[in-house]
């Protein structure tokens, strides 16, 4: 996919999740079976956005924010109020395809990813002129009744 609309590679990257998902997948020893896809969730993608923008010009990498909030935080304060949520950060992948892999790699970004409770999902995507270059961010979650 050669395009760095971020709307597009968020897309692209729900996509590929989404893949895994219907698959299931060994996340590090434990087998994940198959898990329902995920839906794009507005206060979701919003939150992933404005979390990869704000790592992307301040220059740093982490899950905690300038604010000191963390991601459930974020979630909060957005006005999304989940039962359960988690969120996957990456840093230096220049592609969907290459932070997905990479995320799979890791047994607890992987986990994640195949969480069957989790239904919404939002995605985040900004380059940078730094030492990463590409940033980010998705959240994962399930509202409250």
């Amino acid at each position: 996919m050669a395009t760095n609309d971020p709307n597009l590679l968020a897309q692209r990257v729900l996509a590929l999740v989404n893949d895994v998902r219907a698959r299931g997948v060994q996340c590090g020893a434990v087998w994940h079976p198959p898990a329902p896809p995920l839906a794009t969730d507005a206060l979701l993608q919003r939150t992933a956005v404005e979390h990869t923008l704000n790592m992307a010009q301040r220059g740093y990498f982490d899950h905690v924010d300038h604010f000191g909030r963390g991601p459930f935080e974020r979630l909060e304060h957005a006005g999304y109020r989940y039962a359960v949520a988690g969120e996957n950060i990456s840093a230096g992948r220049a592609t969907p395809e290459l932070v997905v892999e990479w995320w799979l790699q890791s047994p607890d970004h992987c986990s994640n990813i195949m969480e069957p409770r989790f239904v919404d999902s939002g995605v985040g995507y900004a380059s940078a002129q730094d030492l990463f270059g590409h940033y980010w961010t998705q959240t994962f979650g399930v509202r409250l009744p």
